[in-house]
């Protein structure tokens, strides 16, 4: 952050003009929200022979020019009373604007529709009723604003807007006056261009794939049509979802798939992912042909695959990337700023998607599950275990009959320990944490564990139990809050067998 009296640097070169407006000839170059011919909210004013663009109402002109990415913004400016934001980068959802008043310059960035964050606040401000040089600089994530030749604000963005057009702002109560806005920048020499060849049957496309060793082969998915495929660099098309089972749609008959991804190592094999349903497919014969390869996938419904990397050393090895929607995560629809409240899981397998799935309990580092034994005689006595693993102090410590820690048994679950507390097991993902022990289970994973116990010497029947108990909160944490959410046994098999006297 700078405030210095420093003259504005030269454009760099190379740079052209590519955007200027005087308003002599009128304002067609801007988009005014809320103007209309009867009540204009910007218009154009005569300043002494002179013509400007000014504005008194609340409102918004978007210039109908870029989007640039490194710019330089001049313009002339007569504030007569109010606020002013000068946007640039202004995209739907997301820009910068100089907040221009008489107390304070500011710098504020817009991320999202909704989330504004105030970079750079510098007083004094500006005073009314005089033109001044306003002189933007954006170039990569820095941006440089000077007043009448001084440099008044400098920011370099972590997280920066690098592309929009610019935009004229006025706040309630507000008169301004803007003229001569002129945006130069570098101008585009690509040599290469584009030739429209058309393209499948479908209505919303998503990727689009070459082989490697013949351009001529592409494939493009569609969340309507499936799978298309052209073997003359894209002149013409045809569907290629023979193997691919999932549909939806009103009808039945849409073919949702996503995205699409080809094998770096063997181009033959390409990975296919659908959208809102399990489904992942496997071609080895360059997308012609597909088998279904999700074993192990949790989510029926409401999983969206949205790509697959496959490991350049092993095509066995490859990742899948889905969002979950809020109706299977949290049980019901949320939204976030826009749209779904997703959230994110990734899919491994290391067989060729013979197996493939995520470690449970899964989704918050809370839940845990609990596999715990029992044996005891024909009386219901319990026998005393001798030998084999117990379920940990996790499991709830005290003597109700839910208090499983020390008992025959074993815990499954991801433990995190808050590093600022040493609390363990802690839910507080969003705290500093560190790894204590991991226990779930990986996809399609078997575990075996044994237990030996002392039998009566007179012998007899003896009953052994296990079941299998998954809770959403641990014990401690359910008890602090006092949910008194009730387990939920997932498993529960018995065993009665003879056991001779000794």
């Amino acid at each position: 952050m700078l405030l210095l009296l420093a003259g504005a640097a030269a454009d760099p070169p190379g740079w052209q003009v590519l955007f200027r407006e005087d308003f002599e000839h009128g304002d067609g170059a801007w988009s005014v929200s809320g103007n209309t011919p009867s009540t204009p909210l910007w218009a154009i004013e005569n300043d002494g022979g002179n013509f400007v663009y000014s504005a008194s109402s609340r409102t918004f002109a978007l210039a109908n020019a870029g989007p640039w990415r490194d710019f330089r913004l001049r313009l002339r400016l007569r504030m007569l009373s109010g606020t002013f934001h000068l946007n640039f980068r202004h995209m739907q959802c997301g820009r910068y604007f100089v907040g221009i008043g008489s107390g304070a310059l500011s710098l504020v960035r817009m991320l999202g529709c909704y989330n504004h964050s105030n970079l750079l606040v510098i007083p004094p401000g500006i005073s009314y009723g005089r033109w001044y040089a306003i002189d933007v600089l954006a170039v990569g994530a820095t941006v440089k604003f000077y007043l009448d030749g001084n440099l008044a604000l400098e920011y370099t963005d972590p997280t920066p807007v690098l592309l929009g057009t610019i935009g004229l702002e006025v706040g309630e109560d507000t008169h301004v006056q803007v003229d001569d806005i002129v945006v130069t920048g570098p101008v585009d020499t690509q040599t290469l261009s584009w030739v429209r060849t058309g393209g499948p049957h479908g209505g919303v496309g998503y990727d689009i794939r070459m082989r490697p060793d013949n351009p001529d082969d592409l494939m493009v998915t569609d969340n309507r049509s499936g799978v298309s495929i052209s073997t003359d660099g894209g002149g013409t098309w045809k569907p290629s979802n023979e193997g691919i089972r999932s549909r939806a749609g009103s009808s039945g008959d849409a073919i949702p798939v996503f995205c699409l991804t080809i094998d770096p190592i063997n181009p033959n094999i390409v990975w296919a992912g659908t959208q809102n349903m399990r489904g992942m497919y496997r071609s080895t014969d360059g997308g012609r042909t597909w088998v279904q390869k999700d074993r192990g996938v949790v989510e029926k419904n409401g999983i969206t695959f949205r790509g697959f990397t496959v490991d350049p050393r092993d095509s066995k090895t490859v990742y899948a990337a889905a969002e979950i929607s809020s109706s299977v995560w949290a049980g019901q629809p949320r939204t976030g700023q826009m749209f779904d409240l997703v959230r994110g899981v990734v899919y491994k397998t290391t067989d060729g998607g013979e197996k493939a799935g995520h470690h449970i309990p899964t989704d918050h580092p809370a839940r845990n599950i609990l596999l715990v034994i029992s044996a005891t005689d024909a009386q219901g006595r319990a026998l005393p275990l001798l030998a084999g693993p117990r379920v940990p102090d996790w499991g709830g410590e005290g003597s109700e009959p839910t208090d499983y820690a020390g008992r025959p048994g074993r815990g499954y679950a991801k433990i995190l320990e808050e590093l600022w507390t040493e609390i363990a097991p802690t839910a507080a993902y969003w705290n500093p944490t560190v790894l204590r022990e991991d226990t779930r289970l990986a996809a399609l994973a078997t575990d075996i564990s044994e237990y030996e116990f002392r039998v009566p010497p007179e012998g007899g029947m003896v009953k052994v139990e296990a079941r299998l108990i998954f809770r959403r909160a641990f014990k401690s944490l359910d008890r602090m809050k006092r949910w008194e959410d009730p387990d939920i046994q997932m498993e529960q098999a018995a065993v009665t067998v003879a056991i001779a006297a000794r």
